[in-house]
């Protein structure tokens, strides 16, 4: 008998590693394909095509200092090379994640891309450990083959990095271990919108401890970029934020946009509407995880759910690469019904969370109709209706 399932263990760790590399293979395809078919001439971009701008950035400021950084010209004189066609990227993150991309400057292209990948990889797969809906390997499989994640490794992006810092960061909280949370949760603020609701999370769960050490971080790593960057890179930031909304408004990025504000606007409407869109989806989610963590009867699972699935409904600037933040929030509401029971619809609205990464961009295109925040508040309503299930049980 044992050695009979030795033979079952192994053939389902083959099977759950080939199902891996084929829903790998699956993504990089359609997104060759989905590249090669786009309007306005767009060919495909290598491995790695966002990556030049964070490696751009890092290298002309410690060439030239935060002018060089917002030096349009130079800008693009020093992407084009890596690029494979006259678009480029420009430089509108925060000095925080200017701060944290500035080592890869003293590196060599093909060594910054790999040292990038490689910490993502690294800190995903810590975090994988503690999310996994199941402990088989299919755990695995479902969040490292998961489109989101494939993406993000496709585009150079960050999205692991910061997805596995927020996972890490309420780990850290679970153990008790706060100012490693708070420092972990400071680090997210490399990109804001991504940790816009954890303050609400904490204050509605009247965490304090946890908030006012998150307070301190964040105000010594705001001081601490002041003086490795300068005062003055919080000036260039801010004039930098025109052209932030120009290339808001162009349209050329929308495809891979997952936001109420962008929905609105694919299908014709002005701005204004597209805003007020934008700010009921933020207030559906402030409310949703306000409601949730404030009820000590919801189990610790379902509240991190709740904040993981809503946290991209807030901001109108949220690219497909962030649902790797979305996918931690899956993984865990997944264990929820996997422990109560599913309904019916339940695996659907689940798998179109996990897959709209990969389908949102393709329908975006083909029919300007962008499902991404539709599918999350589908989660979300999922989260919340399980969080309406857990007070009546209590």
């Amino acid at each position: 008998m044992g050695a009979i399932r030795r033979i079952e263990t192994r053939i389902r760790r083959q099977a759950a590693f080939a199902a891996s590399i084929g829903l790998f293979l699956a993504v990089v395809i359609g997104e060759v394909g989905a590249s090669l078919m786009a309007p306005d001439g767009l060919n495909y971009m290598p491995f790695g095509y966002d990556f030049p701008a964070f490696w751009v950035a890092a290298r002309l400021f410690l060439t030239e200092g935060i002018a060089g950084v917002y030096d349009v010209e130079a800008f693009i004189a020093l992407q084009l090379p890596l690029a494979p066609q006259e678009s480029v990227l420009l430089w509108h993150y925060p000095p925080t994640y200017l701060a944290m991309v500035m080592p890869l400057g003293w590196l060599s292209y093909p060594v910054a891309l790999l040292s990038f990948t490689t910490l993502g990889l690294a800190l995903w797969a810590m975090t994988v450990r503690y999310y996994r809906a199941v402990p088989q390997p299919l755990g695995w499989v479902v969040l490292f083959g998961a489109p989101a994640v494939v993406l993000t490794l496709i585009q150079g992006q960050n999205g692991l990095i910061f997805a596995a810092l927020s996972g890490l960061a309420f780990q850290a909280r679970a153990k008790g271990r706060l100012w490693l949370a708070a420092c972990l949760i400071a680090l997210g603020l490399g990109k804001p919108h991504l940790s816009i609701l954890v303050p609400v999370a904490l204050i509605a769960a009247r965490d304090w401890p946890l908030f006012w050490r998150c307070c301190v971080t964040c105000l010594g790593l705001l001081g601490a970029v002041t003086l490795l960057l300068g005062a003055d890179v919080w000036l260039a930031a801010l004039n930098n934020t025109p052209l932030l909304r120009v290339a808001m408004a162009t349209g050329d990025l929308w495809a891979q946009q997952v936001t109420a504000y962008v929905a609105l606007k694919m299908l014709g409407a002005g701005n204004g509407l597209a805003l007020v869109a934008q700010a009921i989806s933020a207030m559906v989610a402030i409310v949703a995880v306000a409601d949730v963590w404030r009820r000590r009867e919801v189990v610790a699972d379902l509240k991190l759910a709740m904040l993981f699935l809503a946290t991209l409904l807030v901001s109108p600037y949220a690219f497909r690469y962030d649902m790797v933040l979305t996918l931690l929030g899956l993984s865990l509401l997944a264990q929820v019904l996997l422990r109560r029971g599913m309904r019916p619809g339940d695996k659907l609205i689940m798998l179109l969370v996990w897959i709209a990464p990969a389908l949102s961009p393709a329908l975006a295109v083909a029919l300007g109709l962008q499902i991404g925040p539709l599918v999350m508040a589908l989660g979300v309503a999922l989260c919340w209706r399980e969080a309406v299930v857990e007070r009546r049980l209590a």
